[in-house]
């Protein structure tokens, strides 16, 4: 994969706050179901909306705006897997929603987990592991339907198609999105090894479940100070700030580590 020289566009594609219950193809809001029969097809019960989500990408849109940079900003249905399969390279790429890892698929005896045919689970991994977009609940309840133009879960494998080849930065503001399968002498394969293949330099990932109101701290922070001199250089020097940040708040590890910066 050849490395292009950083880009200097300050340009970013933020999403985040997805509105899981749009029905794309009525085009139009779901009411909301008992969660004790809307337990669906892929084996969870409802996703919760994450309001912490969208305060913040608006903070993050207006740290980057008042430094003069391009945004799209794309919440509720418009935070979608179709729109987010459209991002061309931009300097910065931020997705703020639910992530999900599948730890335990070589064992599992069901023909489908999380709506996928096992058997093509088992043989990539890049479908272990993913994030939830707008639309994901909807899908999920219709256990009749197998085939959709969209249906809310991005997977690795689809990161990995993206263009990203001049993105300095990538953050996956989710769970457990730094995980991935271990292959043998292959490193471990999941969104961060996808996003790597589409071109991004640097990346910024879970390792747990995250708090919601730590992480809008945390990321809020990072790019007020970034967004001040966003050279690749200073990305590390911000992160470590924002995370002191959160500590002021949140003492424990669990709040304010869960997160990790890779790079170059």
């Amino acid at each position: 994969m050849q490395k292009n020289a950083p880009n200097t566009s300050k340009t970013a594609e933020l999403f985040g706050y997805p509105d899981y219950e749009f029905d794309f193809v009525k085009q139009k809001k779901q009411e909301k179901l008992n969660q004790m029969v809307a337990v669906n097809r892929f084996g969870f019960s409802e996703l919760p909306p994450l309001p912490g989500t969208k305060t913040e990408v608006e903070n993050i849109s207006t740290s980057l705006r008042t430094n003069a940079w391009k945004i799209n900003l794309f919440t509720e249905a418009k935070a979608s897997e179709q729109q987010l399969k459209k991002v061309n390279s931009p300097k910065v790429l931020h997705i703020a929603t639910h992530g999900f890892f599948l730890k335990d698929v070589m064992d599992n005896e069901d023909e489908t987990i999380l709506g996928f045919e096992a058997s093509k689970l088992k043989l990539n991994p890049l479908l272990r592991s993913g994030i939830m977009m707008a639309g994901a609940s909807v899908v999920a309840r219709d256990t009749l339907a197998t085939e959709f133009e969209q249906d809310g879960i991005f997977t690795a494998y689809e990161a990995s198609l993206l263009n990203l080849s001049n993105t300095d930065l990538v953050v996956l503001s989710a769970c457990e999105t730094g995980l991935g399968v271990d292959l043998n002498n292959q490193g471990v394969f999941g969104l961060q090894r996808a996003f790597y293949i589409a071109g991004a330099k640097n990346l910024i990932m879970s390792l747990w479940v995250v708090d919601d109101d730590a992480t809008q701290i945390l990321m809020s922070e990072f790019y007020k100070e970034w967004a001040l001199n966003p050279a690749k250089e200073n990305i590390s020097k911000s992160f470590k700030k924002a995370q002191a940040e959160v500590r002021k708040k949140y003492p424990h590890p669990y709040y304010w580590g869960a997160f990790t910066l890779l790079g170059n």
